[in-house]
């Protein structure tokens, strides 16, 4: 079908996934925190790449070649932000390339956890005076995803990302076909990331024992039952306290928490992946405002897939 149609500046059915780059992209302004790694999986034709590459910061830096000259050039380029993401808008694209894919594997492992502290490769040697700490923002095809996961899993891949599935409604599906239909286009743009107004250098963010508590239970919720949880939990602290900076809170609150564990469910198997309309139930949108955009199937379906999945809100604050 092609890339979604963009509907008042935001693609038919991607809300919850542009979201969750914004947020992730205010995680370099925290203090004491180090970016993420994501992984957007979805069906061919479904605006991963697009999304992707629809942002604009002074801290991302983009990567589309992965020879040995390609990411040297990359992991020098991190070096002058210190603290950023690198971008892979295509993923599959770059692990045909096997020259240099091994290596990569190598790069996410240290960057994504104690940070890169150089390099050493035939006659480039260069040193850092601190560790380049840098998350991974990338996207790949769900077929391709399923087909490699056992080896990702295997050399430890996989688990240094947070995996976000998503597809569509029939009902966005259809406002695509009517706007291509119309030819009406529309434009995209790009969407720019900065700095909160008058932040100088890292800021932290407060969390009280309370919002602790609940970050705990939400990070268990997405960890689904795995032994262990640690990084889950890690995972929703760092974008609770992005989504507080975001909106130029100094510390986290109960809004923070809900539009957090609004995301949830595109990191929870099993299949089928999540829709806006999972994300829309979760962040309390009124029902005339869903009724008027789905079907009452398609929001029936969508209530049972987070009951599946065990993903409500009364798990995480207890109704009075």
């Amino acid at each position: 079908m092609g890339k979604p149609i963009c509907q008042n500046n935001s693609p038919v059915g991607l809300s919850a996934c542009e979201q969750l780059i914004r947020i992730a992209l205010h995680i370099p302004y925290l203090k004491d925190e180090k970016p993420i790694g994501i992984m957007l999986i979805a069906q061919p034709g479904m605006g991963k790449s697009m999304l992707l590459t629809r942002f604009k910061s002074d801290n991302i830096v983009t990567a589309n070649d992965l020879t040995g000259y390609g990411l040297e050039k990359t992991i020098l380029e991190c070096k002058k932000i210190s603290k950023g993401y690198i971008v892979i808008p295509d993923l599959l694209r770059l692990q045909s390339r096997k020259a240099g894919w091994q290596a990569f594997l190598t790069l996410t492992n240290v960057i994504l956890e104690e940070g890169l502290v150089g390099i050493a490769r035939g006659d480039l040697n260069v040193r850092f005076k601190k560790p380049v700490n840098f998350g991974i923002l990338t996207a790949i095809t769900a077929d391709c995803f399923r087909t490699n996961l056992g080896y990702w899993q295997k050399v430890g891949f996989a688990s240094r990302f947070a995996l976000f599935s998503y597809s569509y409604e029939d009902s966005d599906y259809k406002k695509i076909e009517e706007l291509v239909s119309n030819k009406a286009n529309g434009h995209y743009g790009r969407i720019a990331i900065k700095p909160p107004a008058r932040l100088r250098g890292e800021k932290r963010i407060d969390v009280s024992p309370k919002m602790a508590d609940h970050i705990r239970c939400v990070g268990k919720i997405m960890a689904n039952g795995k032994p262990s949880n640690f990084r889950s939990i890690s995972f929703i602290r760092r974008l609770v306290k992005a989504h507080a900076l975001m909106n130029n809170r100094g510390k986290a609150t109960l809004e923070d928490i809900r539009n957090v564990f609004a995301l949830v469910p595109f990191f929870v198997p099993p299949y089928p992946t999540s829709t806006d309309l999972e994300y829309l139930l979760l962040k309390g949108t009124p029902m005339k405002v869903l009724e008027r955009n789905y079907r009452d199937r398609e929001i029936y379906e969508a209530e049972r897939r987070l009951v599946n999945k065990q993903v409500y809100w009364t798990r995480i604050v207890k109704p009075d």
